[in-house]
């Protein structure tokens, strides 16, 4: 995490002299702050590297919570340090890889999921840090998933538990993999 630390060092620095950072600078700063919080997720979440790493969908499922939890607590930290002009640059760069972030798929996966649930934007953040903290196991999350789009699209909990683990297995497997999948060549 060398440059991680190096970038955040170089943000911070520039700050207290009072300059504003770049569009590049700032984007090394957020990328950095993401990139810390979303390897300290993983390693307070409630599943360990070796199950998660067994099946696409377990992999998808925990990269998106893990993801998605680590830009909500990098703009909470921002919010925290009162660091206005870095939310606003977040704001302002949508597209920034940075601000899209990484295991992107993945997030849409768990996306679409939350959708077929028809779970709120403002009750996905309580659910995936449920997911992240308190299930350590593979089947209850997509358990915990498929309840919701079984209630949503009246479908029993065996199918829902079925569209779950379809989604982000797709979401899972490699990109090419993927692809083919979703082409319909296997």
């Amino acid at each position: 995490m060398y440059f991680t630390d190096a970038n955040i060092d170089f943000a911070h620095a520039k700050m207290a002299r009072g300059e504003s950072l770049s569009d590049k600078e700032a984007s090394a700063f957020y990328n950095a702050l993401r990139t810390v919080n979303h390897e300290m997720t993983h390693n307070t979440s409630a599943i360990k590297q070796a199950d998660y790493c067994n099946s696409p969908e377990a992999f998808a499922i925990e990269e998106a919570i893990t993801e998605e939890m680590a830009h909500q607590i990098t703009i909470d930290e921002l919010r925290a340090d009162g660091d206005i002009d870095m939310l606003r640059w977040v704001e302002s760069h949508p597209h920034d890889r940075a601000t899209l972030g990484v295991y992107r798929p993945q997030r849409e996966g768990i996306a679409q999921v939350l959708d077929y649930g028809e779970v709120p934007q403002e009750e996905r953040r309580a659910i995936l840090e449920k997911m992240s903290m308190d299930i350590p196991d593979t089947d209850d999350r997509i358990a915990e998933l498929a309840k919701y789009v079984a209630k949503a699209q009246g479908i029993s909990q065996s199918d829902a538990v079925d569209v779950v683990r379809g989604v982000m297995f797709v979401q899972g497997i490699n990109p090419t993999l993927r692809q083919r999948v979703l082409d319909g060549q296997l």
